[in-house]
């Protein structure tokens, strides 16, 4: 089974902030990843944010090193570009329209991928983001105990 991942899990894991057991525990559980391009850009930003706020928590060899993470986990992940199709997408479903704008990327890409693999199923700690899945139809995977 392919597992849409947002950008919640993944930023969570990176910045090891207080849901950063759970994303790594999501991570594990479902190796068959995919995300949007988005994904890339929010990790990126959300690494050069955390140290920018605290450098001496996040030093510049944390940066270093959780960039190559990323890369890491990015290369072991199904990425779909930002595209007309993924435009066409936002368009043709209304739905979107109750959605923040980074959250509908997110689910017009994993409506795209599902619409390949219709068992796929959407990782996200956003409450936002699972209300907007469940919206559209698109299964959201169950939280760890205690998260």
């Amino acid at each position: 089974m392919l597992t849409y991942f947002d950008s919640s899990v993944l930023v969570s894991m990176l910045v090891g902030d207080s849901l950063s057991a759970t994303a790594t525990e999501l991570l594990a559980r479902y190796p068959r990843r995919a995300s949007s391009r988005l994904l890339e850009i929010e990790a990126v930003t959300a690494i050069r944010r955390a140290h920018r706020a605290a450098p001496e928590r996040f030093s510049l060899a944390w940066v270093d090193d959780t960039r190559r993470l990323l890369s890491e986990l990015l290369r072991a992940t199904l990425v779909r570009e930002m595209d007309a199709g993924l435009l066409a997408e936002v368009r043709r479903n209304d739905a979107l329209g109750a959605c923040r704008s980074l959250d509908a990327i997110h689910v017009a890409t994993a409506t795209l991928f599902a619409s390949v693999d219709p068992e796929l199923l959407v990782c996200t700690l956003d409450q936002r983001m699972r209300q907007a899945c469940h919206a559209v139809g698109l299964p959201v995977a169950d939280l760890p105990a205690g998260a």
